[in-house]
């Protein structure tokens, strides 16, 4: 076995449309941070469209801001960071594609990774997109999800490993926001897609840039009454009065820095999700879309119910047999054993944007690192473990809040 110490640092932005200049700066006073207090990631995580801004409603209006993968200015600010800090950056961004074959020019939401020498090592498109990313003429990735290698240098070996192991090469994946959810929504809610496919493939890194929204939002999918939507909107633009910044960034100077590697999140059951639609306590993370994120990955939980769950499907694993068309793993559950991710583990890095867009937008913030540990807490008389953060399989190593632009860095081991 092989254990890795993941230095991470995770930047949660506030970009507006027309102002990535102004969004540039604001990161790089962030990452600044890091270097006052000595520290030296090895990853650095931006959100989904991390310069940009996100309310894109048309393909005349996002073209300007769409960039090839390997140039202009979404590159050139990632290879910037990576040259100065030595370390992988992942920025999420409009991508704009010709296709040599056809000429024909393709949009996607994507995510480039660059590497310390400033060169894209892999490139994501978004699979699931979500009612925005259709505005304006976005393609799902033609091949979904995948799966892609980063190196990082190896802190300690035991038994069974080379002793000449100076580089582990750690699989990883990346899932932008709506990969999360259900295929447009209407997936079976328990396919865990996303999720599913980090479990069959062994995946020990997960990396979510994110645009994620709070309740408080109205949405297209908006199904509450038009009394209680007027009073989102009311005080979505009360917010906005009082809190100006959360629209105007650049007119705020207070940002969230969390570099304290023991500080971590307290835990919260869903059941106790009180906030309601104010948004208020900018600095605390918004811990009903954490609760839901971590529910998002059932396949990685350890739960009380896998060896029942096990034998009622061992009929529906033996009729797939080796299609390799369908997921291998069912909620977590495999055709040699109840949980698949039993003593395994995984880190999870969620960068998610905050602020408001227009007048019926208000993303989550809440930027976190998490650790599914894959130890086993049941047993025949144990109380049933809850689908959210209050589950012990799951470690909230630490948080941004939900209103606030800062940097959450993270010094993580992981073992392969």
């Amino acid at each position: 076995m092989v254990k890795i110490k993941l230095k991470i640092a995770i930047v949660q932005l506030n970009p507006q449309i027309n102002q990535i200049a102004n969004t540039e700066n604001r990161a790089i006073k962030l990452l600044n941070k890091l270097k006052v207090h000595n520290l030296t990631p090895q990853l650095i995580i931006f959100p989904e469209f991390g310069l940009t801004g996100y309310n894109f409603h048309s393909k005349a209006q996002i073209e300007p801001y769409t960039t090839f993968n390997n140039k202009g200015y979404n590159y050139d600010f990632a290879k910037k960071v990576s040259n100065e800090f030595q370390c992988y950056t992942i920025l999420g961004y409009p991508e704009k594609f010709i296709s040599k074959e056809t000429k024909k020019l393709s949009l996607y939401n994507s995510t480039m990774v660059i590497n310390a020498d400033g060169k894209l090592v892999h490139n994501y498109r978004k699979s699931f997109l979500y009612d925005t990313d259709e505005e304006w003429g976005c393609e799902e990735n033609p091949i979904g999800f995948n799966k892609f290698e980063l190196e990082f240098p190896v802190s300690q070996t035991t038994a069974g490993a080379s002793a000449n192991c100076n580089k582990v090469k750690v699989p990883s994946a990346i899932g932008i926001c709506m990969d999360l959810n259900p295929y447009k929504f209407e997936a079976p809610f328990n396919d865990f897609e996303f999720s599913s496919f980090v479990l069959d493939n062994k995946v020990k890194l997960i990396i979510c840039p994110m645009a994620w929204l709070n309740s408080l939002s109205v949405t297209k999918r908006e199904q509450a009454s038009d009394i209680a939507i007027k009073e989102k909107l009311h005080e979505i633009t009360k917010l906005k009065k009082e809190m100006p910044f959360l629209c105007k960034p650049s007119e705020n100077d207070k940002y969230s820095i969390n570099l304290d590697n023991s500080s971590t999140t307290p835990r919260k059951e869903s059941c106790e999700n009180t906030e309601g639609p104010a948004f208020r306590d900018l600095n605390k993370p918004d811990m009903e879309n954490v609760n839901y994120w971590i529910l998002r990955f059932t396949p990685l939980l350890n739960i009380n119910y896998r060896a029942k769950w096990w034998k009622q499907l061992k009929d529906i694993f033996v009729e797939r047999g080796s299609n390799n068309e369908i997921s291998s793993s069912i909620l977590g559950v495999t055709k040699e054993k109840p949980w698949g991710f039993q003593d395994s583990n995984a880190i999870l890095c969620m960068s998610n944007r905050c602020g408001i867009e227009e007048d019926n937008t208000v993303f989550a913030g809440s930027s976190g690192i998490y650790k599914f540990n894959g130890k086993d807490f049941t047993n025949e008389e144990s109380t049933p473990l809850t689908l959210d953060s209050s589950n012990p399989s799951v470690e909230l190593l630490g948080n941004l809040g939900k209103g606030e632009e800062g940097i959450l860095y993270r010094e993580v081991e992981l073992e392969l």
